[in-house]
């Protein structure tokens, strides 16, 4: 319900809700490119509010990955990398895990 011309409004309430609520799939509302990375950074790396369920939700793929990355390093549990669908961004996140968890 916020105006279309209140645009950093918009962004700090999308982003905000993102980050504490541990939903990066807030930020796919935002419009603006750049905006939107600010949003999914914010809201995924290191925020110990992420919450798994909404990684699917996301809309750019890369993010997606991350935001399943991020909450299996996050958990200490490393089947949440089974969620990423591709090879190669499979082997990151347990290639991640590894190193951040030493496991």
């Amino acid at each position: 319900m916020i105006d279309d011309r209140a645009h950093m409004h918009k962004f700090l309430c999308y982003f905000e809700y993102a980050k504490k609520w541990g939903d990066p799939s807030a930020c796919n509302l935002i419009g603006d490119p750049a905006q939107t990375n600010t949003c999914y950074v914010g809201s995924i790396l290191d925020n110990p509010n992420l919450d798994y369920r909404h990684c699917a939700d996301v809309v750019r793929v890369s993010w997606k990955n991350k935001c399943y990355t991020q909450y299996a390093v996050l958990s200490g549990e490393v089947a949440y990398c089974d969620y990423i669908t591709t090879t190669n961004e499979q082997q990151l996140c347990y290639d991640s895990f590894e190193y951040e968890t030493g496991e």
